[in-house]
């Protein structure tokens, strides 16, 4: 699916937004469950085969995301031409203990 089949198909878009390992991965989704998959896709290939196929999903992604560095984010989106756009926070990696770190 494209990005352009994507935005059209509805008003609404999910963003992901990964950072890992100094590299930056955007992609676009139709709705959260196929922006979850593609982040659980990631996951799950970054981690290969390290024996963790045993963990939940959360236990893998705060084993993933455990570098202060690391982060994702999905956010939802809407592009309606009448009501602007708009985007909401859905999910990300807990910031809260980062603020005010300094490296």
């Amino acid at each position: 699916m494209t990005q352009q089949s994507v935005i059209q198909s509805d008003d609404t878009i999910v963003l992901l937004l990964i950072v890992h390992s100094g590299i930056e991965t955007f992609s676009v989704h139709p709705n959260h469950a196929a922006a979850w998959r593609a982040l659980m896709a990631f996951v799950d290939e970054s981690m290969g085969e390290t024996g963790m196929s045993g963990l939940d999903e959360e236990a893998r992604l705060a084993l993933l995301f455990s570098d202060k560095e690391d982060l994702y984010i999905l956010a939802d989106a809407s592009l309606h031409p009448k009501e602007g756009a708009r985007c909401n926070l859905l999910q990300s990696t807990s910031t809260r203990s980062r603020l005010g770190q300094r490296s």
